[in-house]
C-alpha cells in the first residue's frame, strides 16, 4: 500500500490560506463591490494595503513531537500550531449572511467564528495535509488606538505525520 508523502509546513500554510480565500466572504468586497484574491495571506502578509485582512502564521511554531518509535521505518506524529489573525479597521461594517451588521470588536469576534466554522466545514480539503484539527478560544481582540485596528487571533492545532 502506498502512502502520500508528508506535507511541509509551507504546503500546510498554503492550503489553509487557499481554503480561506476560496470559501470566505470578504468584508472588503461586500462593502465596496471591488474584488481581491488575497484576503487571506501566509508568509507574504504585509501590514499595509486594503483592510480587513487575515494572516495565517505558522512561522513561530516548530512542530511538537507527540509520539515516536525506535524503528526508523515508522511515522512520528507531531502537532503544528497555526495562529490565524484577523484584523479590521475601527468603524468598518460587515454583515454576516442572514445576520445584522457588526462593527469593530463584534466584527472581529464574529469573523473569527466564521473562519473557524469555515475551516471545520471544509475539513475534507485537508485530508492529505493534516488530521485532528482543533481550535483554541476566541478571545476579545486587542485595539491599537494609533492605527485604529482591531487584531484578534484564532489558535488552531493540527496533527501531522513525519518519517
Amino acid at each position: 500500500m502506498a502512502y502520500a508523502p508528508p506535507k511541509t509546513i509551507a504546503q500546510i500554510q498554503t492550503q489553509i490560506v487557499s481554503v480561506l480565500n476560496d470559501n470566505l466572504t470578504d468584508p472588503y468586497e461586500q462593502a465596496t463591490g471591488n474584488t481581491r484574491s488575497d484576503f487571506a495571506r501566509g508568509d507574504d502578509y504585509k501590514h499595509t494595503g486594503v483592510w480587513p485582512k487575515i494572516h495565517v502564521d505558522i512561522s513561530d511554531s516548530p512542530p511538537e513531537k507527540i509520539n515516536s518509535t525506535t524503528k526508523s521505518n515508522f511515522l512520528e506524529q507531531e502537532t503544528i500550531t497555526v495562529m490565524i489573525y484577523y484584523m479590521n479597521f475601527k468603524g468598518h461594517r460587515y454583515t454576516p449572511s442572514g445576520e445584522s451588521v457588526v462593527v469593530d470588536e463584534a466584527q472581529n469576534i464574529r469573523f473569527r467564528e466564521y473562519i473557524k466554522t469555515t475551516l471545520k466545514a471544509n475539513v475534507s480539503d485537508f485530508g492529505l495535509y493534516f488530521h485532528q484539527m482543533s481550535f483554541g478560544s476566541i478571545d476579545k481582540p486587542s485595539f491599537n488606538a494609533q492605527t485604529k485596528i482591531f487584531t484578534g487571533v484564532l489558535p488552531m492545532a493540527c496533527r501531522i505525520y513525519r518519517r
